[in-house]
């Protein structure tokens, strides 16, 4: 096994200088940096994280706590985030919460994951997790993609992204206008961003004369088959009407549904999704299309910012935009 010793008799520097390296400190000769770096990479030395955090106080860990795993917005969002970490020698640790129970081994105070050197929270409001609002740490941390946030948030402007759906959805003269989608069964596990988008939807339609009580709600959870359901049973009856999807996961199944009455997006009635994920264009679904990769870009740099004495930042906020396919 190669030995840090090694790795400084290569690099012709000192032991100090490469733990300095390892440990991603300042104050190291960019010249001395990059010695050590191909030193570790021709040795493949790797580092032992248990001396490591002995001597240093650092593990070089993120903890990244997020609802759930398996949806493409995670996929994104975790890809980004851990690439940005891994460039400043970080490795993340992923806990989706997924259940009550883990939420309540999560939330205690000695958990290994409020341990690591900072700690991101993604798509869940501390203020809905935790008794008292707080996260139980003295180290660093940052929320992302969660409303309601003063400070340490990174976030994308959801309020606008619903006001942007509002003005552009077309309308059908005497048609129904739907906004399905959004529905959290469990408070805990909410980050307020589906009401966001509701919130400017309504905004945006009450500035073309269309009032709340003309907007009929279909509360669905994140669900392809439950939309499909509701897609087909809506268009059993109603044959011209405009809807927006709080996300493009739902709007995809709706569209489905509708398709086994013969009624189809764009031609027989209008739809507009959010998200903007990987199979949106191949279905032409217009939609919201929020900035995902660089949500988890900025908040990895933000982190590691903050890991290094940062002090606490504004809330970072993400503008998404519009995209017209042929759906609506």
């Amino acid at each position: 096994m190669t030995t840090i010793k090694e790795v400084a008799q290569l690099a012709g520097v000192s032991v100090g200088t490469v733990s300095k390296v390892i440990n991603n400190q300042d104050g190291i000769k960019e010249s001395n940096r990059k010695k050590v770096l191909d030193a570790v990479k021709k040795l493949n030395y790797e580092p032992n994280i248990h001396a490591r955090t002995l001597s240093s106080g650092k593990t070089n860990l993120v903890s990244i706590i997020v609802p759930t795993v398996g949806f493409e917005f995670q996929k994104i969002f975790l890809k980004s985030l851990d690439d940005v970490l891994r460039k400043s020698n970080y490795d993340s640790v992923v806990f989706p919460l997924l259940s009550r129970d883990r939420l309540a081994r999560f939330s205690s105070e000695s958990n290994f994951l409020f341990h690591t050197d900072a700690l991101v929270i993604a798509s869940l409001s501390p203020s809905n997790l935790f008794r008292d609002g707080r996260v139980p740490t003295r180290k660093p941390y940052l929320i992302v993609d969660s409303h309601g946030e003063n400070s340490n948030s990174v976030i994308v402007d959801n309020y606008l992204g619903g006001q942007l759906a509002g003005k552009h959805i077309s309308l059908e003269k005497n048609g129904k206008i739907l906004l399905i989608g959004g529905f959290e069964p469990d408070d805990a596990f909410s980050s307020g961003v589906f009401s966001e988008r509701k919130r400017g939807f309504e905004d945006a339609l009450r500035e073309r004369g269309i009032g709340s009580k003309e907007i009929e709600f279909k509360n669905i959870v994140l669900d392809w088959n439950q939309a499909f359901d509701f897609g087909a049973k809506i268009s059993r009856s109603e044959k011209h009407f405009s809807v927006f999807s709080v996300s493009d996961l739902v709007a995809w199944g709706f569209m489905e549904g509708c398709r086994t009455n013969g009624i189809y997006a764009g031609k027989d009635f209008h739809i507009i999704g959010y998200d903007d994920l990987s199979f949106s264009q191949k279905i032409g679904l217009t939609t919201i299309s929020q900035p995902i990769s660089e949500l988890g870009a900025i908040a990895a740099e933000k982190v590691v910012e903050k890991i290094k004495g940062a002090a606490d930042i504004e809330n970072i906020v993400l503008s998404p935009r519009y995209v017209e396919r042929t759906s609506n």
